[in-house]
């Protein structure tokens, strides 16, 4: 006993003054917290539209050596890549389902100067092609047609990336 005050007393006095100390630290951790996972979204939403880019040129020198499914392939990564910084955009979180459905992308694509149904179509059309079991249809495409679909990606990228960048030096650069 200290003067009169006994120690649970005391510390029954500390205590409230701990508390509050707690949660203007835990505020402040928290705000700190937000701040880096903002950084963290804003990073991987770069990093998925930087992806989608270099699949594109990827796809670009495939087409040059004859290999069509392979482009095709590429081409969904590319646009799956764009899909996911869009969807990390819009949602501001870095855990994404397995699969965007299509009622989520015509969600996430909706926009006056585009039709999002036909960007939509388009995307399950590619995704359709790229997980074909028929190879053959594919190897069988004339470069005329593979180099169309690329093209097509290709604006339906440059489109994406404005609903996702803010900065116009680091949109999405055609690859044509």
């Amino acid at each position: 006993m200290r003067n009169g005050i006994s120690i649970a007393k005391m510390q029954c006095l500390i205590k409230p003054h701990d508390d509050l100390t707690k949660q203007a630290n835990k505020t402040e951790l928290e705000k700190v917290k937000e701040q880096q996972n903002e950084g963290s979204y804003q990073r991987e939403e770069l990093y998925q539209h930087k992806l989608a880019y270099y699949h594109m040129k990827l796809a670009l020198i495939f087409l040059d050596n004859k290999q069509p499914d392979l482009v095709i392939i590429l081409c969904d990564r590319a646009l799956s890549a764009m899909l996911k910084a869009t969807y990390i955009k819009t949602h501001s979180t870095l855990f994404l389902p397995k699969y965007i459905t299509m009622t989520d992308q015509l969600y996430l694509l909706q926009s006056e100067s585009v039709p999002a149904l036909e960007v939509v179509i388009f995307i399950g059309t590619i995704q359709y092609l790229a997980n074909d079991p028929e190879i053959n249809r594919i190897k069988n495409m004339k470069k005329k047609n593979i180099r169309r679909l690329i093209r097509k990606t290709d604006e339906i990228l440059c489109f994406m990336s404005q609903l996702i960048i803010d900065d116009p030096a680091e949109l999405y650069q055609s690859i044509f």
